[in-house]
């Protein structure tokens, strides 16, 4: 359920950030460089195992429970999330026109 739950609101905040013309315009200027360093360095930090791996294995399992394993989780995630949503709005430019 919570694994669904987390989904959903990913899908939402995706969704938001597309088709929002200020943030869509915001996440547009954000260089693809700096969502990489971030990707590399937040996203996968610790990188023995990195800890993005660790909180997705949590949800699916059902053990992400604790308040701080969900603030890792978002501050872990939060710039793969970016990536995936520039990703899914250049396709779309490209797409449109």
């Amino acid at each position: 359920m919570k694994l669904f739950l987390t989904g959903a609101v990913l899908a939402v905040l995706i969704g938001l950030t597309l088709f929002v013309p200020a943030l869509r315009s915001a996440l547009d200027k954000l260089p693809w460089e700096l969502v990489g360093l971030a990707c590399l360095t937040i996203g996968l930090a610790p990188f023995t195992p990195p800890h993005i791996v660790e909180k997705i294995g949590m949800l699916v399992d059902g053990t992400l429970q604790r308040p701080i394993d969900w603030f890792d989780m978002a501050m872990h995630g939060t710039p793969w999330v970016l990536a995936l949503a520039k990703g899914l709005s250049a396709l779309l430019q490209r797409l449109a026109g």
